[in-house]
């Protein structure tokens, strides 16, 4: 399946990216997502949400350099906007909670995507069965597509 120009990543396809890079998950992510980012020919956006999530982990272990460095890691990506959190995505969020009742972070990134009208590339089989206008691309699905 050849992906769409403009992907949302959830925060599960950094934590591949960052700590299973040389496991399928993170090698596809590397090859089909970073490098064509890189290129020019993919546009790669989250939400500030994604990052706030990714950081509790290294505060929660008492390590505030590693949430640095993490933030600096995710900041620094090729082809990476990391989108705050408007009103509109707020909106957006908000209907898709009251009608799908996901949780409200994931609510947050699926309208990300909606708002963007990206595509939401995330490994959370309950995104995918969320209800939303914009194509959820499950990342073990590619992975073993590819």
């Amino acid at each position: 399946m050849t992906l769409p120009e403009l992907l949302v990543l959830d925060t599960n396809c950094f934590i591949y990216l960052f700590e299973e890079s040389d496991q399928p998950r993170g090698l596809y992510l590397v090859e089909h997502v970073l490098r064509p980012a890189a290129r020019g020919e993919r546009r790669l956006l989250t939400s500030t949400l994604v990052l706030a999530e990714l950081l509790v982990q290294p505060h929660r272990l008492g390590l505030p350099h590693r949430a640095d460095a993490l933030s600096r890691a995710v900041t620094s990506l090729p082809g990476l906007v990391v989108r705050p959190v408007d009103l509109s995505i707020a909106s957006v969020a908000a209907r898709l909670r009251g009608s799908s009742g996901t949780s409200l972070p994931d609510a947050i990134v699926l309208a990300t995507a909606v708002d963007a009208g990206a595509a939401l590339l995330t490994n959370d089989q309950r995104l995918a069965r969320a209800g939303s206008s914009q194509p959820v691309l499950v990342l073990d699905a590619l992975v073993e597509a590819a």
